[in-house]
């Protein structure tokens, strides 16, 4: 896995550093500190041919299972980034639900008292008015 900057990857894959930001805000694309991973990027932008001199040497055993190692901290680093959106999308859909929760709940408390104010004018007005009244009644 070789790492560049963002500059970089734009002159590489012809998009803008604007759209290179995007991606990498995204999860697009990954980033390792402040460097994009360009097998990430040529998965973006499969048209890309990289050319790293540096690369061209035999890996030994010990690079490669660094090299696998770096990647499946890319990958894990994706997957969370894409579970804390998911959480962070989940708990907005939890704090709607309460609020609607607490809205039918004070209209169901409303409701209540009206209907309680109503029956207590209705016994009021079929209530006889005063003693002599309410002897006869």
């Amino acid at each position: 896995m070789a790492l560049i900057s963002k500059a970089e990857a734009s002159r590489l894959s012809g998009a803008s550093r604007t759209t290179i930001h995007k991606y990498t805000q995204e999860g697009t694309l990954s980033m390792v500190g402040s460097k994009i991973d360009t097998a990430k990027l040529m998965r973006v932008f499969p048209g890309i041919k990289l050319d790293t001199p540096q690369r061209t040497r035999k890996l030994s055993s010990s690079d490669q299972r660094t090299d696998g190692n770096e990647q499946v901290i890319i990958l894990l680093r994706e997957q969370l980034a894409k579970l804390e959106q998911q959480l962070e999308k989940a708990e907005q859909r939890i704090a709607a639900a309460e609020r609607k929760a607490e809205d039918a709940e004070q209209r169901a408390y409303d409701s209540v008292n009206k209907v309680n104010q109503q029956i207590i004018e209705m016994v009021e007005k079929r209530r006889p008015q005063g003693l002599l009244a309410w002897l006869k009644g």
